[in-house]
């Protein structure tokens, strides 16, 4: 396996786990406003909204990530 391969992985791997810990943090404060009776549809809204810009944000660093691999030498 090369460097560059091995980057690609490292790569994936790290937004695989980013985007996982984001959704399951976003999930538990999700379970604590129901469990609170606190969830209403203007906050599930503004989670839905939250949780797909944070996804967002992650697959930006992701896609800027392997442009700068593809880049190097």
């Amino acid at each position: 396996m090369t460097n560059k391969t091995k980057k690609y992985i490292f790569a994936f791997v790290l937004f695989i786990l980013m985007g996982g810990v984001y959704a399951g943090i976003m999930s538990i404060g999700n379970r604590y406003l129901r469990t609170h009776d606190l969830l209403n549809p203007y906050v599930k809204g503004m989670f839905t909204f939250i949780l797909c810009m944070g996804i967002y944000f992650i697959y930006r660093w992701f896609s800027k990530r392997l442009d700068k691999i593809s880049k190097t030498q």
